[in-house]
């Protein structure tokens, strides 16, 4: 066979995402961010001595120490080069998502093109952050969803329970995958009359995943006092509550919170703040234990409702222009695609748009498609937790929704055919 009939269709964007890895590793080298020494941190004084961190989950902290471990001072190198190891297989598991589930080839060849092509897909896998297997380890999870609809057998359940309870114990933000996939197979039982049994599996593995997160989370309580995966989501919350002025200083049981709110307040008010003095003021508050801080937030939504509801819309507002596709190498290349990138309004535009063309398909040919049906449960999913959870800096968590939107966008410019989707066939 001829080198030119090889390098065709996937085996052409294997290659391609193997020279771009080679390059990036010789031109960008590893990128630190403030994030990085708190993972290092995580495995050197807690994870490594049989401790829970109280900032992060055991996973990408795992890695690091492994590699550590194994290497040395080379670890970043190390950990880098499996992250794009990963990527590189996603490109395989991306490309087979595409065609099975786009019925135009083209459409469907050029969507694995974008995923390979555009910087911000790969700009992470030099950063030792949790980004790069947050990313591929979502295509990972379709692709387990999608061989175990095809055939159920236990190696593709082990693949399915293996990648779902990665992604939720390596960012507890990925915890919208859940119900998620709960209302999926919940979706299939009706709509697919070969699917009880696929619906059993696949819920059994959901609440399997449940019941591990559970766990940890008790674990987390018995060490911290508190029923959570992490600090980091009460940390989010406190930075919102006091950037939007929802914190009262006379409901605050702890005397030494109430000050410091109280002080605070007396310096800068209860206008919102630019987010370096807000960082500086949370920097003054993080002392106190994570029972008060969480008991603090309880009685603010409790008592202010309607305002964290308002401010929650107005914050999606206000960053409608925040785009997931600006890498994190170059200043220059990320303004480019911060002009022509996917922002939050177009995510937004291209979730709904997909949800009125997958109502418009059942209206009129009386089918769904179930792999768009997945991929716009997790993008609502996102979507809430974003706006939910993140008070500044929404990239970071919109950005393992690309996947999910270069597949809705394909379903937007090519129908698919109803097949076993078809509620005619029951």
């Amino acid at each position: 066979m001829k080198v030119s009939e090889l390098l065709k269709g996937r085996n052409l964007l294997l290659v391609i995402a193997a020279v771009e890895a080679v390059m990036l590793m010789i031109f960008s080298g590893i990128i630190e961010y403030p994030d990085t020494p708190s993972y290092v941190s995580a495995w050197a004084d807690y994870i490594s001595n049989g401790h829970l961190d109280v900032l992060r989950t055991p996973p990408y902290p795992i890695i690091l120490g492994i590699s550590i471990l194994l290497f040395g001072s080379c670890y970043a190198w190390a950990v880098c080069t499996l992250q794009h190891i990963a990527f590189i297989i996603s490109v395989y598991c991306f490309y087979e998502l595409c065609q099975a589930s786009i019925s135009n080839k083209r459409i469907a060849l050029s969507l694995s093109y974008i995923y390979v092509l555009v910087p911000a897909f790969t700009g992470y896998n030099n950063a030792l952050l949790t980004e790069s297997f947050a990313l591929s380890g979502i295509v990972f999870l379709l692709h387990a969803v999608s061989l175990l609809h095809k055939k159920i057998n236990w190696l593709r359940f082990i693949y399915l329970l293996t990648v779902l309870s990665f992604l939720v114990l390596l960012r507890p933000a990925f915890l919208y995958l859940i119900p998620a996939l709960i209302i999926y197979y919940g979706i299939n039982f009706f709509i697919n009359r070969k699917g009880k049994e696929l619906t059993f599996v696949g819920i059994f593995a959901t609440l399997f995943v449940t019941l591990i997160m559970f766990a940890y989370m008790s674990a987390f309580k018995s060490e911290y006092g508190v029923f959570s995966a992490s600090r980091v989501s009460i940390n989010n919350q406190l930075w919102i509550a006091r950037n939007y002025g929802l914190l009262d200083p006379q409901y605050i049981d702890n005397q030494s919170l109430r000050d410091c709110v109280a002080e605070a307040y007396r310096k800068s008010g209860r206008q919102q703040l630019n987010d370096s003095i807000a960082l500086l003021e949370y920097r003054e508050w993080k002392s106190h234990d994570l029972v008060t801080l969480q008991n603090t937030i309880s009685e603010s939504m409790r008592r202010e409702s309607i305002q964290w509801g308002c401010r929650c819309f107005g914050r999606t507002y206000r960053n409608l222009s925040n785009s997931p596709l600006i890498p994190c190498s170059n200043y220059y290349i990320g303004r480019i695609l911060f002009a022509i990138g996917i922002s939050l309004n177009n995510f937004i535009l291209i979730l709904f748009v997909s949800i009125g063309m997958l109502i418009w398909n059942f209206v009129r040919r009386k089918s769904f498609c179930l792999p768009f049906v997945l991929c716009i449960l997790f993008s609502l999913g996102n979507l809430f937790t974003v706006v939910l959870a993140a008070p500044n800096d929404w990239n970071r968590l919109l950005y393992p929704s690309l996947p999910y939107i270069l597949l809705l966008l394909g379903s937007l410019f090519s129908q698919p055919e109803p097949k076993a989707n078809s509620l005619s066939e029951r």
